[in-house]
């Protein structure tokens, strides 16, 4: 039993996560952002505040700070496949397509040995451009009832696949 912790102090990185995602959904950049930057003063060492910044960042075209925030996230929480999906996607969405290939190529090799959600592999997938291999994983997702498929149709980054047949099938 040590010294009380204050309540806000548990909240506060969940909080502003949650509402910057409440942002993003409604692709709200700037306010996700915001949200994103304010828990940071909270918790700056929560890696879902800074995935979320960098996504918010790269919806708004600041690349070098949307990969830069994507890295620490990633940092922060280096057994997240969704902290290295993010990166990757940035990474790929950047020019960074080596790099992105590179994180890619781990997280394949690591499905052998453990569970890695199909979303987070299709989405580096989509930032490489590379559709029928996304939907390849997406189509594994719906198999393994990947959780993540409950937010497919208001995902942002599912964007470039939304005029696809597939996508609707899904």
């Amino acid at each position: 039993r040590g010294a009380p912790v204050e309540a806000g102090a548990l909240v506060a990185p969940i909080f502003f996560h949650n509402l910057g995602w409440i942002a993003y959904w409604e692709r709200d950049w700037n306010e996700m952002l915001s949200r994103m930057r304010a828990g940071l003063q909270f918790a700056p060492e929560f890696p879902l505040l800074y995935q979320g910044a960098g996504l918010a960042l790269l919806e708004l075209g600041q690349t070098d700070d949307a990969v830069a925030h994507l890295r620490k996230g990633a940092g922060l929480a280096p057994s997240s496949s969704l902290a290295a999906s993010q990166l990757g996607l940035g990474l790929a969405r950047t020019g960074h397509e080596q790099e992105a290939r590179a994180l890619l190529a781990e997280w394949l090799e690591l499905t052998k040995t453990r569970y890695v959600p199909p979303c987070d592999i299709a989405m580096i997938y989509v930032g490489l451009g590379e559709f029928d291999e996304a939907f390849r994983w997406l189509e594994k997702g719906v198999e393994v009832r990947d959780t993540w498929m409950i937010f497919l149709g208001v995902l942002p980054h599912w964007e470039p696949l939304r005029s696809d047949p597939r996508f609707a099938a899904l």
